[in-house]
């Protein structure tokens, strides 16, 4: 079975185990780094994640990749929040940020407007037409999602930088 076949076959059985106890599964991946496999699940919760909720969730589903597990070769499991920085994937996700102040990197997978990455805060989203708007230092700018390689969370550091 493909990695990504693989990888919904568990997202199926683990997120509503996962939403049970009060979370909610921000992204399921499996990725491999260098010779090293990772089966990452991210959370979220209104509470803010705590190592003790890491633990809870990686208990729960420790035993369901036991029985289908995501790779035939040895793989590490880890459960995190989903970060201060966070890629946003689902329409959900986008969503959740439209009309705050959070600034957000959307890179492209072409140039548009001579730009391979842009930085702004999302003023609105539209699920029907799939469309985010943008805006980048006072203007507006219009990009359809399926343009979008990635879109992920900026923190300000300030002072910190």
């Amino acid at each position: 079975m493909a990695k990504t076949n693989m990888v919904g076959k568990i997202a199926e059985r683990i997120t509503p185990l996962i939403e049970e106890c009060g979370y909610e599964v921000w992204n399921i991946s499996f990725d491999k780094e260098g010779s090293e496999r990772y089966f990452r699940v991210e959370i979220d919760s209104d509470d803010g994640i705590t190592l003790d909720d890491c633990t809870k969730v990686s208990d729960l589903i420790d035993p369901i990749l036991d029985e289908i597990p995501p790779s035939e070769e040895p793989y590490h499991l880890e459960v995190s929040s989903a970060g201060i920085e966070r890629e946003l994937k689902k329409p959900s996700h986008i969503e959740a940020f439209a009309g705050s102040d959070v600034l957000v990197d959307i890179s492209f997978f072409a140039p548009k407007n001579g730009k391979k990455q842009i930085r702004g805060t999302i003023e609105s989203y539209s699920a029907d037409s799939d469309e985010i708007t943008v805006a980048i230092e006072g203007e507006s700018v219009r990009l359809k999602r399926s343009e979008c390689a990635k879109i992920k969370t900026v923190f300000d550091f300030g002072d910190y930088n």
